[in-house]
């Protein structure tokens, strides 16, 4: 009778939890395994018809390359090491699909929607991603070398190791993690971010002289020695010059040394008197 109980108990409390967690789950993770078409492997770069739903379908290791796949849904579709090189994916929802080790090289993201995508290892060199959305992505490792990314969205993304060398117009502002090929974070109005070299460029940059450190005499004009002078070229000179910590602190211990002195002498002469007989 009680193992029967308990174990009444034990599933009550499991489907409790199960119901508990299945929206969250659900929120996370848009699929379930099995639930989209199977087209693992398959060769669609001749022209072979897509079906109509491609959300939550399997394309692993799928020939993609230059498929026109504008405003399609692939919402939680698995694209693990899928060639879409010169893919258009203008518009399409990528949300929560797994790009892991995917080719995009040259590839037209264009307003593409791909919040909590997985790009870890994916291979974007020269595509076009203006306006494309990644928030929450995880790009680790991706490669968005030449990339076109005027305007696109990295808000809260993972671009731990992601290169973005000579891409143009890169704004990781809100990104997390440390990319390779731009400049340090740095703060700017909207929070901290990393900014492309030649979006960071500002007056000062292109500004006439040289720096204050590679002047020479025959660079200085009047009146610049006062401008860039430091601590060292203000400083007073001569017999003036106010004593150094170290001297003075010489200079009390010899006299507190001499003090010292002075009243051991006077008390060992009256110790002497007084033990005189």
């Amino acid at each position: 009778m009680r193992r029967s109980v308990s174990l009444a108990l034990v599933t009550a409390v499991s489907a409790l939890s199960a119901a508990m967690s299945s929206p969250a789950q659900a929120a996370a993770w848009p699929c379930r395994p099995g639930q989209g078409p199977d087209l693992r492997g398959g060769d669609f770069s001749g022209g072979f018809p897509l079906p109509g739903s491609l959300r939550c379908a399997d394309l692993t290791a799928a020939r993609l390359s230059g498929v026109d796949l504008r405003q399609r849904d692939l919402t939680g579709a698995v694209l693990l090491g899928a060639d879409l090189r010169q893919a258009n994916l203008t518009q399409a929802t990528l949300h929560y699909a797994d790009l892991r080790g995917a080719d995009l090289g040259g590839a037209n993201l264009v307003q593409t929607h791909a919040a909590h995508a997985d790009l870890r290892g994916a291979f974007l060199s020269g595509a076009e991603a203006r306006q494309a959305e990644f928030p929450h992505a995880d790009l680790t490792g991706a490669m968005l070398t030449g990339a076109e990314l005027n305007q696109a969205d990295f808000t809260g993304a993972l671009v731990e190791g992601t290169s973005f060398a000579q891409a143009d117009g890169a704004d990781l502002t809100g990104s997390r993690g440390t990319p390779t090929g731009v400049d340090r974070p740095a703060r700017t109005s909207r929070g901290p971010g990393f900014r492309t070299p030649a979006k960071e460029a500002g007056p000062e940059d292109t500004r006439l002289g040289a720096r204050p450190e590679e002047t020479g005499p025959e660079d200085i004009r009047p009146g610049a020695r006062a401008k860039e002078a430091g601590p060292r070229d203000t400083e007073p000179t001569g017999t003036g010059r106010a004593p150094s910590a170290g001297l003075v602190l010489v200079v009390f211990s010899a006299a507190g040394l001499a003090l010292t002195m002075t009243v051991w002498g006077i008390a060992t002469r009256r110790r002497s008197r007084r033990n005189a007989p």
